[in-house]
């Protein structure tokens, strides 16, 4: 869902849960069939249901951020254990925020040359209250290469046809937002297949190698500022990172509010981010911050995206909003400039 906060409010009665649920349902017709078309982005391009085909392989990953930064020993490691071929598994586990899809996107990129028959991307929704079914999410990898297959409606049927449709391969499955290791390993595919996956909690899977992230040093903080905001000074990046405790999600936020407000004086918006820090934790904070920089207009506005749990797309959100389609997407880009939801251009959705 968005990244909202707990004292702004949440649109709440019958008839918006309706339109909730509705989008919620679209979303997974559309991940069997096919995508919406995504603001400002190709349209046609679905999740699961209809990967794009780039080279010849099914390729589902989300582009690798052009202002990504640091990470350097992480990617290392990674490269190194997932040439062990006891590894089966790439695991990161780490605080929400740290940066954990992020590098995960990064190194899935990297193996394309290694895995040149698909590049797998599923969200699991560990991070909300319903997590993702293990039988939907087999069924939208299996629609991926077999578009036409008609689903077995017995999970032991489904899970054989899994297997079935990804043996032979040399691919990478990217599981975000693993929930637990019952549904982890209900996906795990088969030989030929390296699994990264991204997780809160403490999962401990056969054949995973584990790394823990942390957040960024203080040199990656200062390199990923000055990527984000070009001509901020290192004293003032520093004072930033510092205040956003160098969480990669809080300084994303921060420096998208700094884009949009060149006339904001780094020393003024230190002490919205000084005093929020006193009420709660860095991103909690952060956020509030930039929020209250936004037009009241755009805040309602940001509000009402509460409801969706998962990803959504332009037409949701104009009809949630009951504005037209153009309106719409003027708003997500404005959000999305300031880092307060995120766009995949690959599917067309927002989250």
């Amino acid at each position: 869902m968005p990244f909202l906060l707990s004292n702004t409010g949440m649109l709440t009665g019958q008839q918006l849960g309706s339109r909730i649920r509705d989008y919620d349902g679209a979303e997974g017709s559309d991940r069997s069939g096919g995508g919406n078309g995504g603001p400002g982005e190709d349209s046609g391009r679905p999740e699961a249901g209809g990967a794009e085909s780039r080279r010849g392989l099914i390729w589902q990953l989300p582009p690798v951020l052009a202002d990504f930064a640091g990470r350097d020993f992480e990617l290392r490691e990674m490269l190194a254990a997932q040439m062990d071929p006891a590894t089966r598994v790439i695991g990161l586990q780490g605080t929400g925020g740290v940066g954990k899809t992020t590098l995960a996107v990064r190194f899935a990129h990297q193996l394309a040359e290694r895995y040149p028959d698909s590049l797998m991307y599923i969200d699991l929704k560990g991070g909300g209250s319903q997590p993702l079914p293990i039988a939907e999410a087999q069924s939208q990898i299996i629609r991926a290469f077999m578009p036409e297959a008609r689903l077995p409606e017995h999970e032991i049927e489904l899970t054989r046809l899994y297997h079935s449709a990804l043996s032979g391969k040399r691919a990478v499955l990217l599981l975000d937002n693993a929930a637990s290791v019952s549904q982890v390993t209900a996906l795990l595919p088969p030989e030929g297949w390296l699994t990264i996956l991204t997780t809160r909690q403490s999962l401990n899977v056969s054949g995973m190698f584990t790394k823990h992230l942390q957040v960024l040093t203080p040199a990656e903080s200062l390199e990923m500022l000055q990527r984000l905001v070009p001509g901020i000074n290192g004293a003032d990046a520093g004072r930033i990172a510092e205040l956003c405790g160098n969480l990669p999600l809080a300084l994303r936020v921060v420096a998208g509010t700094m884009r949009h407000h060149p006339g904001l004086l780094v020393s003024d918006f230190a002490v919205r981010l000084t005093t929020r820090q006193l009420r709660g934790p860095f991103v909690e904070g952060v956020l509030q911050s930039c929020y209250e920089l936004l037009p009241p207009g755009s805040q309602q506005l940001w509000r009402f995206l509460a409801p969706f749990q998962a990803s959504f797309d332009l037409q949701a959100a104009a009809a949630v909003w009951r504005i037209n389609p153009q309106l719409a997407l003027d708003t997500l880009r404005q959000f999305d400039g300031f880092s307060l939801i995120e766009a995949n251009p690959h599917t067309g959705r927002y989250r």
